[in-house]
């Protein structure tokens, strides 16, 4: 009978394992590079909290610019 998926996954899982074990040395750059990636991507969420606040007080200058310039162009 042929193996199913699950148990060519529990394999391939047991190999990698198996294969960490020997060489704990890729285990830790794995490690170290998830731990990397992770950073860069909570730092690319804080500049991007951090853009979208700096827009909305540029909207929020923007608009009121405009209707001060609306309130002088009335006092012709």
């Amino acid at each position: 009978m042929n193996p199913g998926a699950g148990e060519e996954a529990a394999k391939a899982a047991g190999s990698f394992f198996e294969t960490m074990k020997s060489q704990p040395v890729v285990l830790a750059l794995i490690v170290v590079i998830f731990g990397l990636m992770s950073l860069l991507g909570y730092i690319a969420h804080i500049r991007a909290v951090a853009n979208a606040d700096e827009r909305a007080q540029a909207e929020r200058e923007r608009a009121q610019f405009i209707s001060a310039v609306e309130a002088l162009a009335k006092c012709k």
